[in-house]
């Protein structure tokens, strides 16, 4: 972020400028213009659970959070637990009551069910 804010991400330990700075680069606004609804498309999203090592899982959450407030019918949201990293789900994995499958299985499944053509080819 440093690069189009000027300020070092030092997760944790940000202050007021920092965060507004990197607010402004988000393409996650408020106020007028600001559309979240998505008539014809699905969306979803995969957090890592541990390791939290930077700012990518609150920055997601605040971006669905602005989709779910509108849309909530076409969203789902994934937790993946044993990630390498804090950005790879894929190596993830996602487990509920009767389903334990690999990050990178939840996420191509899902993608694969809810991938609908929305013109003639």
């Amino acid at each position: 972020m440093s690069l189009w804010t000027g300020y070092d991400c030092n997760c944790g330990s940000a202050n007021w400028q920092a965060t507004q700075a990197w607010k402004a680069q988000s393409v996650v606004q408020d106020g007028p213009g600001a559309n979240y609804r998505y008539l014809n498309t699905r969306l979803m999203s995969a957090f890592c659970t541990l390791p939290i090592a930077n700012n990518a899982h609150p920055q997601g959450q605040y971006f669905a959070d602005k989709i779910k407030a509108v849309n909530v019918s076409a969203y789902d949201m994934f937790l993946m637990d044993g990630c390498s990293g804090s950005e790879t789900t894929w190596d993830g994995t996602y487990t509920i009551p009767g389903e334990s499958v690999s990050g990178l299985n939840k996420i191509v499944s899902w993608a694969a069910a809810n991938c609908i053509p929305l013109h003639n080819p």
